[in-house]
């Protein structure tokens, strides 16, 4: 499932024990009784547990929304990225020269040449 585009789709009870949802988009609350585990791998690549606030991957107005969708190989000149959550984001070929990254939470972010 890695990098799928989910965001429309409707999840409700999808068993997502031991998926890996690296990069996944879900940008919909329509996961409604979805199961995870502990080896489910979410979007920014750590690991569900039962306190994960869900919020972060599904809701674009959540304070801490993980930002980090879609940004392998996409040109972000200029973008503004302060205080953005992009924890394990794949940063590879993407070009974020005169990017504003002040605060960010860069932690576990790929950012080496692709």
């Amino acid at each position: 499932m890695k990098s799928a585009q989910l965001e429309r789709a409707d999840l409700s009870g999808v068993d997502f024990g031991k998926a890996n949802l690296t990069g996944v988009c879900f940008y919909t609350e329509r996961y409604g009784s979805a199961k995870f585990s502990e080896d489910t791998i979410l979007p920014d690549e750590t690991p569900w547990h039962s306190a994960v606030d869900m919020a972060i991957f599904t809701d674009p107005k959540h304070e801490n929304y993980w930002k980090g969708y879609a940004l392998r190989g996409a040109r972000r000149v200029g973008s503004d990225f302060q205080n953005a959550n992009l924890r394990g984001a794949d940063l590879r070929g993407c070009n974020l020269r005169m990017a504003n990254l002040r605060g960010s939470n860069l932690r576990g972010a790929r950012m080496e040449k692709s």
